[in-house]
């Protein structure tokens, strides 16, 4: 059932119920109207009102901040790593007479990614099984951030502690801090398309796949270089977590530092973009195309622990079997217990892992 507000004031005033506070997030309201004169009537409390007042800005591009060289108190809360080169969102508090107003400034693309929150936790994942499923949520957001393109331009909010809503209006003409030429001095503003955010995130999940990072069993317990890629894939599509500080971006010693990550206004190119990254596979898919010796060594380091003999079933017996000029599988159980056994070729192995990985038993 649908309850209006004359309702609901109705059956308070029958109960003489004087006063109510009423705390809503995320709801707005425009200032045209006359329902703001409303907003100037007198009551014993109006001394507490806070006023969130807010200016909204579209744009094709989504707008990015951090402050200025030598420009500090202010909270920046990064995004789009490495992309963003220390550029999101900011909080800080500015002084007005007597009072702090308590402002921020960040992307609309964060409504966004606020309404997908319940899909990426507020805490490191435990176990390769959890990890696995964050970047599925990830791989999903990526294959879902052409639709997204409307949410380009910024907000401006401010909260202003008033009597009413008028004197909020006074203070903000004093003090033009919904405007955001009046932050010239102090921001540095970045933007980006939401083909440039995608490339990022596509980039940053290529680094991690050709570590082998996030491969193993489902079982298998995170190490704290795990917890932290997770983090940073998070950041890189603009999630802030909250529970882990993300890898510096400008850290030469950073995980994705495979080779030198391309920064700068033209660093994303979808006209350019790597066919092999416009749609991301699913993972048994990409191991079948793992080709070099070394890759295949290297994703197999990764998840032998996890890995049953094809023919005895023992689970972590697998060994290199081809020296230095191939790469081949040899069961160690089997071989020793003289049973005759299948030594498994690059070609099966690859066939064999990529059914293990599909079936999630690695």
């Amino acid at each position: 059932h649908t309850i209006t507000l004359s309702m609901l004031v109705e059956v308070l005033e029958e109960s003489h119920c004087h006063s109510v506070r009423v705390q809503a997030h995320g709801m707005k309201h425009p200032l045209q109207g006359e329902h703001s004169l409303q907003l100037d009537a007198p009551h014993p409390l109006d001394k507490t009102n806070l006023y969130d007042i807010g200016c909204t800005v579209e744009a094709k591009e989504i707008y990015t901040f951090k402050p200025k060289a030598g420009k500090t108190g202010m909270q920046v809360y990064e995004m789009f790593l490495p992309l963003g080169e220390g550029h999101g969102s900011i909080e800080c508090i500015v002084q007005h007479k007597e009072q702090g107003l308590r402002v921020k400034i960040y992307p609309r693309y964060i409504h966004m990614i606020k309404a997908k929150g319940h899909q990426y936790s507020h805490m490191d994942p435990r176990t390769m099984g959890t990890a696995k499923t964050r970047l599925r949520a990830i791989e999903h957001f990526v294959s879902e951030m052409d639709e997204y393109h409307q949410l380009g331009g910024y907000r401006i909010e401010v909260s202003v502690r008033a009597a009413t809503l008028s004197e909020v209006l006074s203070i903000l003409e004093e003090k033009p801090l919904l405007m955001l030429d009046s932050w010239d001095e102090w921001l540095s503003v970045r933007c980006f398309t939401v083909g440039e955010v995608r490339g990022n995130v596509l980039r940053m999940l290529g680094h991690a796949w050709r570590q082998n990072i996030l491969m193993g069993r489902d079982s298998k317990k995170m190490d704290e270089l795990g917890k932290q890629v997770i983090c940073d894939l998070g950041n890189a599509m603009g999630w802030s977590p909250g529970y882990r500080k993300p890898t510096l971006w400008s850290s030469k010693l950073a995980w994705w530092r495979e080779g030198q990550f391309e920064t700068g206004d033209h660093a994303w190119d979808p006209e350019v973009e790597d066919e092999e990254m416009k749609e991301l596979k699913p993972r048994h898919e990409r191991v079948a195309e793992l080709g070099a010796r070394n890759e295949m060594v290297a994703f197999f380091q990764s998840v032998r622990g996890g890995v049953p003999c094809c023919d005895c079933g023992a689970v972590n017996t697998y060994n290199l079997d081809g020296g230095k000029a191939q790469f081949r599988l040899a069961c160690r159980v089997a071989k020793n217990s003289g049973v005759e056994h299948r030594k498994l070729s690059q070609e099966a192995a690859l066939e064999y892992l990529s059914e293990l990985c599909h079936a999630n038993v690695i």
